[in-house]
């Protein structure tokens, strides 16, 4: 799971444990001014089978929640301008994570339904 809302270093690390050979990075990962970086309140599950990024979950209250946009089981094809589909969870993490109040756009399929895709943009928390 790549939980990308705004939470404790501990509560992202156990969240991270839940899924066998996930990247400790996230925890790493800082911007120029050694801050931590933010992101949408999205948690994503991963489908190995298919490679793909599905919603599993918004923060109440968050970005991606407000936009009233996104929905559980979502499929995320395209962060920032990237077509994400087959990318590794971590380099999709470095496309989703920034530095606070500032905006990503991403673009998803309602899985199944949407082939066209959803836009939104957010600021990240």
């Amino acid at each position: 799971m790549l939980d990308c809302c705004v939470c404790s270093k501990n509560e992202r690390s156990a969240m991270q444990a839940q899924r066998p050979g996930f990247s400790q990075q996230a925890d790493r990962m800082e911007s120029p001014s050694k801050g931590d970086l933010c992101g949408v309140g999205i948690s994503f599950r991963c489908d190995d089978e298919k490679r793909i990024l599905m919603v599993d979950s918004l923060v109440h209250g968050g970005p991606a929640s407000v936009s009233g946009v996104i929905m559980k089981n979502d499929v995320l094809v395209e962060v920032a301008g990237v077509d994400v589909r087959r990318t590794s969870v971590d380099e999709i993490g470095k496309l989703i994570l920034g530095p606070q109040r500032s905006s990503v756009k991403m673009v998803f399929e309602r899985y199944g339904k949407d082939p066209a895709g959803r836009g939104v943009s957010g600021q990240r928390i």
